[in-house]
């Protein structure tokens, strides 16, 4: 009887945690990928996202990242040390909507286009931390990048 409570309460408590959620669809059609619902200030301040089928590697500096469906903004990585960076980077996007950025806290600094090879982007640290970042609507992606501390 306590084993059956006890699963009840945790499907329950799942429940009310997946019905906060916010949720985003495609709604601008295959071929346009603007966000639709995530705003820029959404985007800056990196809230919470949904996502399914994720996979994360590193493999001698060389990182990807990708998700089968993606719901929200990811930060994918965070350059926090003072200096100058150089980020090489691809991009794959096969449905929703997304915005992949090079962002502080208060401002973008570098959109990256979507679905591109070879993309390279130098930047400084300097004060704030920069993050790179994905804000994705029903968003099924893959990005492979480089980052170098020159």
């Amino acid at each position: 009887m306590k084993k059956h409570v006890l699963l009840f309460s945790i499907t329950l408590a799942l429940l009310l945690l997946l019905a906060g959620c916010k949720t985003y669809t495609d709604s601008n059609g295959p071929d346009d990928y603007s966000l639709q619902s995530l705003t820029e200030e959404d985007v800056l301040k990196s809230g919470s996202c949904v996502k399914t089928g994720a996979v994360e590697t590193n493999v001698n500096d060389n990182y990807s990242a990708s998700a089968k469906t993606l719901h929200g903004v990811e930060t994918l990585t965070t350059f926090s040390q003072p200096g100058s960076y150089s980020l090489d980077l691809s991009s794959k996007v096969t449905k929703g909507n997304a915005r992949l950025v090079l962002c502080t806290k208060e401002e973008i600094l570098h959109d990256f286009a979507l679905n591109e090879a070879e993309q390279n982007w130098t930047f400084t640290v300097a004060q704030a931390s920069v993050y790179l970042r994905i804000a994705g609507e029903d968003c099924c992606f893959a990005v492979n990048y480089t980052a170098a501390r020159d």
